[in-house]
């Protein structure tokens, strides 16, 4: 609901809606409102404006949007500079612009207040992990145009104006993270050009959990933790969003404020789920002082409520200015509410913020300029610097650096790493057909027995000889006594038969137990070739490819 819907929150002289007065201001104020005053409090005007003034839009705020764009576009140039600035210099951290960077733990809401203040719905939905890559969000206002669309400068889409398809690219960027990591502090960049959006430049974390699931690496919690401390700090203004079914206390979002902003000077807290309350409750959420924040704090209801009509079963669809409208606490004087009172407060305390960071922007620009200077000084000796001479010195440093590449990754390193790529798709094969299949037991067993026979070969040719050699001597024995030779027959004999019978048994027990038909070598060499159909479809030869390009345009961007 932006500042044209009429709702509760919305500037009274652009037109509200409902007859009952909005808070008085877009900031907070305690009990006694001279207890705290509001740095990003709007500059003074020598004269207010009209009602059609401000319909026909004054020079005075043509000027603010004209300056708020410039100072957007100025920003983007800088994030680009700080990109390409691969020396790393210290004082390149200077040239920076302020952001506000929504935080807030998992389910809190922080997807809803962003698409509502955009007025679309284009972030990635799930139930898993979906946020896990920061999105840089600008929002441009486009006065002139009625047309709403996106952009995506990384990746070169323009003109997106199917939203749906703007939320399945954001998805699947965020996926293209692997659940062994979860996190990236890789930035996707996202532009939304709409005559119905502020200008506005926001950040997306991803947001705070309190376990990990067991897909999960243990450390991801902390990985978020310090994801999010790193634009937590100035002069980024910090949007903490705490659901209203959860203590402030326990809240996640207002823990990182608290120590990344102790006073909550650039802190503002947003309270979503406002009617998953009893209203008495959430006014005492919006006005306490208990968890003060200097920009105070700002209840919105994101989605159209579900309530009882009277006493009957009937369920109706309350929009976020009737349920406000409906409850007579949240008119209260110092209680702020709506989506429509949030972005004209973010517009305000970002283009204030940005006031403040100029002079600092100014100084860090000149003294990079002083440092550029410095360094053509030192390495052209005072020397003027042509075109052609500056090209010819750039061609000669880029072929000592492909140079240097080019020893440092060759063939062998690429051997090594395609080798190490098979190993790893052969062992998840294996544990895909062999493994996991019962019968691997029965394979294992028959391999063995191959084996074990080619010795047993042997054994029993030494064996033969050695029986051979002993016959004789046991044909003289017999032969030598001729009472033990009329028993020892029959005994012989029969102990023979057990024998044979025994054996007979045995052998064909094993048999029974241990039978190899044709059925297995069957099976087992189709098993085989489902391996080397799935290894040929692996990819080994894409894999290769892509691994050689990321490295070449990795060094290329280095370089």
């Amino acid at each position: 609901m932006g500042p044209a819907d009429g709702g509760i929150g919305s500037d009274p002289q652009a037109g509200g809606s409902g007859g009952i007065p909005p808070p008085k201001g877009d900031y907070y104020t305690s009990p006694d409102p001279g207890s705290l005053d509001d740095d990003y409090a709007e500059p003074q005007k020598p004269a207010p404006t009209t009602n059609s003034a401000r319909r026909d839009g004054g020079t005075d705020e043509n000027a603010l949007m004209e300056l708020t764009k410039k100072l957007l576009e100025i920003q983007t140039i800088l994030k680009t500079v700080s990109d390409e600035d691969s020396g790393g210099k210290s004082s390149s951290g200077s040239l920076k612009l302020p952001s506000i960077v929504v935080i807030g733990s998992q389910s809190s809401g922080k997807s809803s207040v962003l698409e509502a203040i955009v007025g679309q719905e284009f972030l990635p939905k799930g139930t898993n992990m979906v946020t896990r890559r920061p999105i840089e969000l600008t929002l441009i206002n486009t006065p002139d145009a009625a047309e709403e669309y996106g952009e995506f400068p990384q990746l070169g889409l323009d003109r997106i104006r199917d939203f749906s398809r703007i939320q399945r690219t954001l998805y699947d960027l965020n996926m293209s993270v692997p659940e062994t990591e979860c996190v990236s502090d890789k930035p996707i960049e996202l532009r939304i050009y709409s005559p119905h959006v502020p200008d506005l430049r926001l950040v997306d974390l991803p947001g705070y959990i309190q376990v990990v699931n067991r897909k999960q690496p243990p450390v991801l919690k902390q990985k978020i933790r310090d994801l999010c401390e790193t634009y937590l700090k100035q002069p980024n203004i910090i949007l903490a969003v705490c659901a209203a079914d959860v203590d402030l206390a326990n809240s996640e979002a207002l823990k990182a404020s608290r120590r990344n902003d102790p006073l909550g000077m650039r802190t503002i807290g947003v309270i979503t789920k406002v009617d998953t309350t009893e209203p008495d409750a959430a006014v005492h959420m919006l006005t306490q002082n208990d968890y003060p924040l200097h920009l105070g704090y700002i209840g919105v209801v994101c989605k159209p409520v579900q309530e009882k009509a009277g006493i009957t079963s009937h369920a109706v669809m309350l929009s976020e200015a009737q349920y406000f409208n409906k409850h007579p606490g949240f008119q209260q004087p110092g209680v702020q509410i709506g989506v429509g009172t949030l972005r004209r407060k973010l517009v305000r305390v970002l283009e204030e913020s940005m006031r403040q960071s100029l002079s600092t922007l100014v100084d860090a620009v000149r003294s990079e300029l002083e440092e550029t200077r410095y360094q053509i000084k030192v390495q052209y000796n005072d020397e003027r610097v042509s075109p052609e001479s500056y090209m010819a010195e750039s061609l000669d440093v880029l072929k000592q650096k492909f140079k240097a590449f080019q020893q440092q990754f060759g063939k062998p390193q690429l051997r090594a790493e395609v080798q190490r790529w098979l190993e790893s798709q052969v062992m998840n094969v294996c544990a895909e057909l062999y493994w996991s299949d019962p019968a691997v037991q029965d394979l294992s067993n028959h391999v063995t027995r191959s084996r074990a026979a080619g010795w047993w070969a042997d054994i029993s040719t030494k064996v033969g000889q050695t029986a051979t050699a002993a016959a004789s001597v046991i044909t003289e024995l017999l032969a030598a006594n001729t009472a033990k030779e009329q028993k020892g027959p029959r005994l012989s004999k029969q102990s023979d038969t057990s024998k044979d019978a025994n054996g007979r048994g045995r052998a064909k027990n094993g048999a029974d137990a241990n039978e190899w038909s044709e059925n297995d070598d069957v099976y087992w060499g189709h098993q085989l070739d489902r391996a080397s159909a799935l290894l040929t479809k692996s990819g080994v030869g894409r894999w290769t490819t892509q691994m050689v390009v990321d490295l070449l345009m990795d060094n290329v961007v280095s370089m």
